[in-house]
């Protein structure tokens, strides 16, 4: 039943709102991840199977422009320039391209058909003369880059590119470098996962490239969001949204955990949040009505990630990642440590209840505490690594996407474990 407001208290809450003050600096919270448009999106888990299988499909567009340096959101139609990343399951940067959007625009991209050579086809104005590749709408903005011409819109990719990239995601040897990028699972089926970046330029870089994080990275504009879908899994969520700020004390402050901080020296030089370290998920296992959990696991291997692979057979020493406390409660509140390295790569999807995470119960809920320690680490707290949780729930033929809880975030980690 809806319970009626009397018109004299609405009045004076329209009132309260009219009077807010429309002036003045917004700012982020660099220590909490909110489901608001971003300057870095992540998707933190694809599969892909090369020919058949499984396929990740993504949308993802631009709001109007907000940028809490400069005052906070408008309703500007602005355009912008994006580069997305495929990484490897390991965490290694494989491949990469340009995607234009003009304001209010928004682009769908099928994971399959980017290993089959086929990329996202846009233009910004310099380009696309006669707006017939991303056509402007009745209130976008359409600007030019310069520097993507040449470069947009993209050509078909060689037959040499295209196994590189499905020989990087799979785990065979690439034929541009001659070495391996991810694990093997003998499926034929590419895992990995994708950043989004909004940038100021076209260009080659990865992510990876300390001078693409300090002059490609568009700073402070947080005007991107995301969404994705894993057929096969018959699962979607929302991309996670990483926003940045230049005038922010910590994301400004040399030696903090930000987003990409692995790959600048953790110097704060993407000036992005960074993600939590510590997650709670719920989690049933029911035979009667085949009811599963599944968790996807994004974790930061926090070493410099290497542009060309590594020697087949010789992965980085980074993996298999550890964890500083993984705790199953059962309903009764029971707690089991589990033991070993459930989630040993940067990205993996895990059933509970498998060998790599065991339950005892039909239902309870996980603690996990995805801290780790690496050579290469944030001088302010060596010992925290940045990770993200999803949860699917399966119920017969339904499959539920689930919320987990963020804990914590890397920038303001505690190290108390709960069962040491």
């Amino acid at each position: 039943m809806k319970r009626a407001i009397a018109p004299f208290v609405l009045a004076a809450a329209i009132l309260s709102v009219v009077a807010l003050p429309t002036t003045g600096r917004a700012s982020i919270d660099p220590f909490r991840i909110t489901n608001q448009p971003g300057s870095t999106l992540l998707l933190p888990y694809f599969e892909a199977g090369i020919k058949k299988g499984p396929d990740t499909q993504f949308t993802f567009g631009t709001t109007g422009t907000e940028d809490p340096d400069a005052g906070g959101f408008n309703d500007a139609p602005t355009a912008i320039l994006t580069n997305v990343t495929i990484w490897s399951d390991l965490g290694l940067p494989v491949f990469q391209f340009n995607v234009y959007l003009t304001g209010y625009d928004m682009v769908n991209v099928d994971l399959r058909a980017i290993l089959k050579g086929h990329l996202p086809v846009t233009a910004s104005a310099g380009q696309d003369p006669n707006d017939a590749i991303s056509p402007k709408g009745q209130f976008s903005q359409d600007i030019n880059y310069a520097s993507c011409t040449g470069k947009l819109p993209p050509a078909t990719l060689s037959k040499t590119e295209v196994r590189h990239i499905q020989n990087a995601l799979t785990g065979r040897p690439s034929p541009l470098t001659g070495n391996c990028y991810c694990q093997n699972h003998h499926d034929n089926i590419a895992r990995g996962y994708i950043t989004v970046d909004a940038v100021n330029s076209c260009g080659t870089q990865f992510p990876s490239d300390t001078t693409y994080l300090q002059n490609v990275l568009d700073q402070g504009l947080n005007t991107l969001w995301g969404d994705y879908k894993i057929t096969g899994l018959n699962f979607s969520d929302s991309m996670v949204s990483v926003r940045s700020s230049v005038t922010d004390s910590y994301l400004t402050t040399s030696g903090k955990y930000t987003f990409y901080g692995r790959s600048d020296g953790f110097t704060a030089a993407d000036h992005r949040q960074p993600l939590p370290t510590k997650f709670a998920a719920h989690y049933i296992k029911l035979r009667r009505h085949k009811g599963k959990t599944t968790l996807i696991v994004w974790r930061d291997p926090k070493d410099q990630p290497s542009d060309f692979g590594f020697a087949c057979g010789h992965p980085p020493l980074t993996f298999p990642l550890s964890q500083d406390n993984v705790v199953v409660f059962d309903n009764q509140e029971h707690p089991v440590k589990v033991v070993g390295a459930p989630f040993p790569a940067a990205t993996q999807l895990v059933t509970v209840g498998t060998g790599a995470l065991p339950v005892t119960s039909s239902s309870g809920w996980i603690y996990l505490d995805l801290n780790h320690h690496a050579v290469a680490a944030p001088a302010a707290d060596p010992n925290t690594a940045q990770s993200w949780v999803a949860e699917m729930q399966r119920s017969g033929h339904t499959t539920f996407s689930y919320p987990t809880f963020q804990l914590d975030s890397a920038g303001s980690a505690t190290h108390n474990l709960l069962i040491p």
